[in-house]
C-alpha cells in the first residue's frame, strides 16, 4: 500500500473510517485494516448505535464519501443483517435518516417471520406512518 492512511471518523472504539488514496478503509488510528465493501459495509454497522444527528454531522464533513456508505445506505444495509442491526436501522429511519428510499426492505422485515416481534411491529409502525411517496407528473400536467 503506497498511499498514506488518513483516519477521519471514529466508527467505534479503536475503529476509524478513513482513506488510503481515493479508497475508503476501516482501521485503527494508526493503520488501515480493511477496505470498506461499499455493497456490504459491515464495518460501518456500529454507526447505527450512535445518534443519527452526530453521525450525519461527522459524515457530512467528509468530502468524496460515496453514497453507498452514507447514513441512508448504512441504514438500508442494517435492515438486512440481523434483528439487532435492523432495530437500530429502524430507529434511524424513524428519526428521518436522509436519502433513505428502501421502504421495500422495511416491508419485507415487517412481513418476515425472522427477528423479534418488537422489530417487526416497529417496521409496521414506520410503514403506516411513512411519508407519501413522490408521484411522477404526467406530460399533460407539465404542459398545463
Amino acid at each position: 500500500m503506497d498511499a498514506e492512511w488518513h483516519p477521519r471518523v471514529v466508527v467505534e472504539r479503536d475503529a476509524w473510517l478513513g482513506t488510503v488514496g481515493e479508497q475508503w478503509w476501516i482501521g485503527t488510528q494508526a493503520v488501515p485494516r480493511q477496505r470498506v465493501d461499499e455493497g456490504q459495509p459491515v464495518a460501518l454497522l456500529p454507526l447505527l448505535e450512535q445518534a443519527l444527528d452526530d453521525v450525519e454531522a461527522r459524515l457530512d464533513a467528509l468530502s468524496g464519501l460515496p453514497s453507498s456508505i452514507r447514513p441512508g445506505a448504512i441504514a438500508a444495509f442494517g435492515l438486512t443483517v440481523s434483528d439487532y442491526w435492523a432495530a437500530c436501522a429502524l430507529d434511524w429511519v424513524q428519526q428521518g435518516v436522509p436519502d433513505f428510499d428502501r421502504w421495500d426492505l422495511i416491508e419485507a422485515l415487517a412481513k418476515s417471520r425472522a427477528g423479534t416481534q418488537s422489530t417487526r411491529h416497529a417496521a409496521w409502525r414506520l410503514l403506516k406512518n411513512r411519508p407519501p411517496m413522490p408521484t411522477s407528473r404526467s406530460t399533460t400536467d407539465i404542459a398545463n
